[in-house]
């Protein structure tokens, strides 16, 4: 059933994609822009759930788009709407990368599916499948043993109910709490890289807004063009902050599903 519905009123999903690729949004939004008819309507289900057409609806979020046609199924199953989404795209013009079939893989893992169920859910050969859950698993064994050392840092449990609730080695714990294996800077260690990349690029900004200032008063820009260039510096922004909703969003989708869960 196809219907019309506001793009705020959509609810992200965590299906097959671990990230939105802006260039494909881009490439996307030029061709709506044009004749929005050439593309498929995204596909959500009756709890406005979006199931496939993640790049679609980011493109036409980004032409200012309040409302989008789209077609509704009846389904309600996490691991039905996953496979569906996953073929989607598995036959579409962004194949799944391999980062994004492990993580398909790692929500079905979570939910308890066997190798052999998630190489019929997703249509894929049973040996390609090990070899992702094999990643997949050392990925969810890492998280495990860092949710348990923060437990432990956080005084909320003691290193052997640690061990036992997030089922890793007690030994291999110690060691990360004593900080013989664990991560060399946590949390601290990401703020200050986020805070050097911020600084490089605010020095990077100051510098093209002087340039473009000094050119202005040789005479070399005019004030429309410099006009344009302060433009489109804020336009960058505005996609950046687009961009961090996007993954905070996914970020709360993710909260929601080990609810849910």
């Amino acid at each position: 059933m196809k219907k019309t519905i506001l793009i705020s009123d959509i609810k992200p999903n965590l299906f097959v994609r671990k990230a939105l690729n802006m260039d494909h949004v881009s490439m996307l939004a030029n061709i709506m822009r044009i004749d929005k008819e050439k593309l498929p309507d995204p596909v959500v289900n009756q709890d406005k759930v979006l199931i496939d057409g993640r790049h679609r609806t980011a493109a036409a979020k980004s032409l200012g788009w309040k409302e989008i046609e789209v077609e509704i199924v009846n389904v309600t199953d996490e691991v039905e709407m996953i496979s569906m989404a996953f073929k989607a795209n598995d036959g579409g013009s962004l194949p799944p990368t391999d980062a994004d079939k492990e993580h398909t893989i790692e929500m079905l893992i979570d939910r308890g599916e066997s190798h052999h169920t998630i190489a019929k859910l997703l249509g894929l050969d049973l040996h390609l499948v090990r070899h992702y859950v094999k990643g997949v698993k050392s990925r969810m064994s890492a998280k495990r043993m860092l949710q348990a050392r923060s437990a432990v840092g956080n005084k909320d449990m003691t290193v052997t109910k640690a061990a036992e609730a997030y089922k890793v080695d007690i030994h291999r714990l110690r060691r990360h709490v004593r900080g013989v294996d664990g991560p060399p800077d946590g949390i601290r260690g990401i703020r200050n890289k986020i805070k050097q990349s911020h600084k490089s690029l605010s020095m990077k900004n100051a510098y093209v807004c002087s340039d473009v200032l000094d050119r202005f008063d040789d005479g070399i820009l005019t004030e429309k063009q410099a006009i344009n260039v302060f433009d489109y510096i804020e336009s960058l922004q505005t996609n950046h902050a687009e961009l961090l909703k996007g993954w905070r969003d996914r970020f709360g989708a993710k909260i929601n599903s080990k609810v849910k869960a």
